[in-house]
């Protein structure tokens, strides 16, 4: 009886506990205030790293789709482990959304994400074939291709400091990886975000989620020497290690619209998907791009830009030091928390401002890269904290 009576008392606990957590709004901006496009450009977003179940993930190509519409996806690469020549493809539009063929491909000890700009490439008859390919990709002075690293961190990647100029981009962000870390940090904080998660998926996600300090380091690092692109990596499978994987945690759509990377294009997405398909891989490749994680607020109708008195010039860009020089960053007007934009310059903190807009004179040639962050109220046993919401790609300012 005594059992029976402290059973009801945790589970009416836990029921209370989920009906608190579930009435937060975790978001700092104001979705009936939504601005949807800058005033210069048309922002997508979409998934660089995905996993379907013709691969390690849980779920069918029809499958991914539906969550990704439901999170208000406008193109999504599916990248499963290694394809070669008997994996079956598919690209194209399935219900509005852009269906783009990817890989993760094993590189030495590392992981490499492969987007081709032509299926065929794609189709390599063995993983041998494909790691030659990309050795020689690597040594390219201008590659044709974007080729990135996805989880940087994992594995030896010694080889970076051996000239790897055909590599375009890296993995900023694994969320994967980023949850692993919080599990081994605290267990009891994972498997209490595991009991939220069915109340509130974006805090029980939030609470997880541990700043890429290492790999913000290496990116600045490389940055010095050569350009690269950053990029977030969902790197979702549906599929938790708990119970030898039968639990999805975190789903598909969870990890959709948690986070994202936003292109930005003078032109709109038209529904010609062999011109969309390159507007879309242009942008990625050039650096036109932002990482957001989005649970905490929708970003379109961010900008960053520099000026001088003759030109205008989007994020990738490199730049030809002038006394005119600026760079300019405007914030959604939907946005209604606390933010703080900061202006990184070779990695090092260069300027911050609390404002909505800031201008920022550039004085000296650098890489410089924007970081906004707001401050949310989060439920108990959480509170009030700063938190990363946009991660831009680089300037490149030079003599």
């Amino acid at each position: 009886m005594k059992w029976l009576i402290s059973t009801s008392i945790i589970i009416f606990a836990y029921l209370s506990y989920g009906l608190y957590v579930s009435q937060f709004n975790i978001t700092v901006t104001d979705h009936l205030l939504e601005e949807p496009l800058t005033d210069k450009y048309y922002d997508y977003k979409g998934i660089t790293h995905v996993h379907s179940d013709r691969g390690i993930g849980s779920g069918s190509l029809e499958r991914i789709v539906s969550d990704a519409k439901r999170a208000n996806l406008d193109y999504i690469f599916i990248t499963d482990v290694n394809p070669s020549s008997s994996y079956k493809t598919f690209e194209g539009y399935m219900d509005n959304l852009i269906v783009l063929q990817g890989g993760r491909y094993s590189y030495l000890e590392s992981q490499l994400l492969y987007y081709p700009s032509e299926d065929y490439k794609l189709l390599f008859s063995g993983l041998g074939q494909a790691q030659t390919y990309f050795t020689d990709m690597i040594t390219q002075e201008s590659p044709q291709e974007f080729l990135a690293l996805a989880n940087p961190l994992k594995g030896d990647n010694t080889w970076l400091k051996q000239g790897v100029h055909g590599l375009s981009g890296l993995e900023i962000v694994n969320l994967r990886r980023l949850w692993r870390e919080s599990w081994r940090k605290s267990k009891s904080n994972f498997l209490l975000s595991l009991l939220i998660y069915p109340f509130h998926s974006d805090f029980a996600l939030i609470r997880l989620f541990v700043r890429p300090n290492q790999e913000l380091e290496l990116w600045d690092d490389l940055n010095k020497s050569q350009k690269i692109i950053g990029i977030l990596g969902n790197d979702i499978s549906a599929k938790s290690p708990l119970l030898g994987g039968s639990i999805r945690f975190p789903s598909y759509f969870s990890s959709f619209k948690f986070a994202s990377n936003h292109i930005l294009i003078k032109s709109e997405l038209t529904g010609n998907f062999k011109k969309d398909k390159d507007k879309i891989l242009k942008a990625l490749q050039g650096g036109q791009s932002y990482m957001s994680f989005d649970v905490l607020g929708d970003p379109r109708g961010f900008l960053a830009e520099m000026q001088d008195h003759k030109n205008t010039y989007l994020m990738g860009s490199k730049i030809k030091l002038s006394n005119n020089l600026e760079l300019h960053v405007k914030l959604p007007k939907s946005v209604t928390g606390k933010v703080s934009v900061e202006i990184f310059k070779d990695g090092q903190a260069y300027s911050s401002s609390n404002g909505h807009e800031a201008s920022v004179k550039i004085h000296v040639a650098g890489v410089y890269r924007v970081v906004v962050k707001t401050k949310s109220n989060l439920p108990f046993p959480d509170h009030r904290a700063w938190l990363d919401w946009i991660y831009t790609n680089p300037f490149y300012v030079v003599e």
